[in-house]
């Protein structure tokens, strides 16, 4: 309590860090590099004449929407990612007219046995595009791990704006933590910094990598981080450093402020990591740094969401399950109708936005329970909407 007083005692996350670069040697490097050398997926070109039956899973994320489309063997066919841009369905739609043409131009024939959706937009988009499957992200997440990892203890993914730590015992999720209000330790706080400090991405992590000094600069949230930068420029960090030392702070941010863990060793011996931030070998390597040991990341870490869905989907699909319709009138979204609406269910009075869809699915957000949901979809709808 006196050092607390005096200002003297810091929490374990704010001790300063032995200033050290991220390889001791240039053998350490090379090593690091070839085990977690990234082997980009590559469509399955399709044959003319050939019939492919698949599954597609869809992860709309925070920032990015991620397309999967798998056979029955489970074996990736091809991929999608790409930016929201603020507009998720516009970029899912293009994502479904690539897939369709790509079999079309080659005389090929594409039949989508079923589709799973998870993410953000988890129900928008199963509702948008009539997929029959969707399921929670943190499920679907920790399906897709079993899949490269059966034995796994521990799966941390780190999205754009979000972070799920999943402690995992027998192949079932057994404890679940997530950031809650700030996106300190996400990709995009990452993303705005190498643009702060004048980078590209693949620049930000080479210059981290090579970085001799790295800044302890906490796990501040991004409002007091830029204080902490401006304060390690003022005295004569470079922007190497600078970069290591915010790859750094997201690894503090993970242990210490989501999980609050106090030894690393209840992370247990088969760690896996996910998401897109992972795919920055800058961050992979203050993992490793860290925890002390090697973890494991999937060639495919961006789109283990999108895979998990399509691998559920998989596993619900039954004769009865129609097949995907991508024909042009099942992805046109022009004739989509939004209402925002009070909702008059409870006491809430939720701001309530309604979208309906050309096929006559209907999605609701904005609200804070159940009873909305239920509303919308029942007979007796307009006794849940105030049009005042």
């Amino acid at each position: 309590l006196e050092q607390l007083k005096s200002g003297q005692f810091r929490a374990p996350e704010d001790q300063p860090r032995e200033a050290r670069p991220f390889f001791a040697t240039a053998e350490e490097r090379r090593a690091f590099e070839e085990r977690n050398r990234k082997r980009p997926l590559v469509w399955k070109e399709p044959q003319a004449g050939e019939e492919v039956w698949a599954y597609l899973g869809i992860d709309s994320g925070s920032t990015t929407t991620k397309f999967v489309l798998m056979d029955d063997n489970e074996e990736l066919l091809g991929s999608f990612y790409a930016p929201n841009a603020g507009e998720p369905l516009k970029v899912a739609k293009r994502a479904l007219i690539e897939i369709r043409d790509r079999y079309r131009r080659a005389g090929a024939t594409l039949h989508i046995l079923a589709a799973g959706t998870t993410g953000y937009g988890e129900m928008l988009f199963a509702k948008a595009f009539q997929a029959e499957y969707h399921t929670v992200e943190t499920v679907a997440h920790a399906r897709a791990a079993k899949k490269y990892v059966a034995d796994a203890t521990f799966i941390l993914d780190i999205g754009g704006q979000d972070m799920k730590c999943l402690k995992v015992t027998g192949g079932a999720i057994a404890d679940v933590k997530l950031n809650e209000a700030c996106s300190s330790g996400c990709g995009s706080f990452i993303e705005t910094y190498a643009k702060q400090l004048g980078l590209s991405l693949c620049e930000f992590v080479d210059s981290a990598l090579h970085a001799q000094n790295p800044c302890d600069l906490g796990t501040r949230c991004t409002v007091f981080m830029n204080s902490k930068v401006k304060q390690a420029q003022s005295a004569g960090a470079t922007v190497a450093d600078i970069a290591a030392g915010l790859c750094h702070s997201i690894v503090l941010n993970a242990l210490h402020k989501v999980l609050r863990i106090a030894d690393t060793k209840q992370l247990g011996e088969h760690v896996l990591v996910q998401g897109g931030t992972f795919l920055n070998d800058a961050i992979l390597r203050a993992f490793e740094l860290y925890i002390g040991r090697q973890v494991i990341r999937p060639d495919i870490a961006g789109l283990m969401g999108a895979y998990g869905a399509a691998l559920i989907a998989r596993e619900r699909t039954t004769t009865d399950t129609p097949l995907l319709d991508l024909s042009p009138k099942a992805l046109d979204l022009s004739g989509v109708k939004t209402t925002e609406f009070r909702c008059k269910s409870c006491n809430n009075h939720c701001l309530l936005t309604l979208h309906r869809f050309a096929s006559g699915q209907k999605h609701v957000s904005g609200n804070r329970c159940d009873f909305a949901l239920k509303g919308i979809e029942g007979k007796n709808s307009e006794h849940f909407i105030d049009k005042k």
